[in-house]
Parts: C-alpha cells; sequence; structure tokens
C-alpha cells in the first residue's frame, strides 16, 4: 500500500475456465508484519468455498498493514486466477 492501511474486508473476482484454471479448493489472506508474513485468523467468507466467475468476500477484524497477499491452495494441476481485488475499510 506504501504506508499502513487499517481494513477489514477483501472482494475477489475469482476467474474460472473450467479448463487450466480454475477456483481454488481455499485462499487464505496474509499481512506482512516487520519481517513475516502473518496469516490473518477468523475468516468470514462467502461463499465458504471459493467459487469461480462470480464475488467472493471475506471479512476480519481490522488490521493494519503496509502489505498484503492472497495465498491460493490449488485445485489439482489446475491453476487459479483473480480478476479483481477490492480490499476495504467498511
Amino acid at each position: 500500500f506504501g504506508q499502513e492501511r487499517q481494513f477489514r474486508k477483501v472482494d475477489l473476482a475469482i476467474y474460472d475456465d473450467r479448463g487450466g484454471v480454475q477456483a481454488p479448493t481455499k485462499y487464505d489472506i496474509e499481512i506482512w508484519r516487520g519481517r513475516s508474513w502473518h496469516k490473518i485468523s477468523k475468516l468470514q467468507c462467502s461463499p465458504t468455498l471459493p467459487i469461480g466467475n462470480q464475488w467472493n468476500h471475506c471479512s476480519f477484524a481490522p488490521q493494519t498493514a503496509q502489505k498484503m497477499r492472497i495465498i491460493f491452495h490449488n485445485r489439482g494441476k489446475a491453476r487459479s486466477g483473480v480478476s479483481e481485488v477490492m480490499i476495504w475499510n467498511e
């Protein structure tokens, strides 16, 4: 983000071509704290399992960080894709 920012919600537009790019089996959201990445706990996601070609929403307790990343757990040999990410503090 270039500086510390507070946020509490991430929306993902997950891409799925029903072939080599499919929705992941799950994903984790991590933030950078000092010298390492830390997984955000207690995500409340809708839908519960990621679905392609629609918005996937996750909310959590407010976090403050300069960096955030999303770790996809791919489905078999398929790869995961995302066409848009929105990060909110509301």
